[in-house]
């Protein structure tokens, strides 16, 4: 594509894709899994999702 755009653009959808979905109050749908840190689904929201993955903590 000659630059490197598109993959960045890539990269700001992911950073603000959410990290799951509960459905009917339910069953939980994670891709990849939680931290060990996250123990509620209240901490789950409690996350700023609006952010580069960090390296370290329950949002890594």
């Amino acid at each position: 594509y000659g630059n490197a755009n598109l993959w960045r653009y890539c990269c700001r959808l992911f950073d603000l894709m959410p990290i799951g979905a509960l459905i009917d109050n339910e069953v939980l749908c994670i891709h990849g899994g939680l931290s060990p840190d996250i123990g509620t689904i209240d901490q789950m929201r409690t996350i700023e999702r609006d952010q580069e993955i960090p390296h370290r903590g329950g949002f890594c």
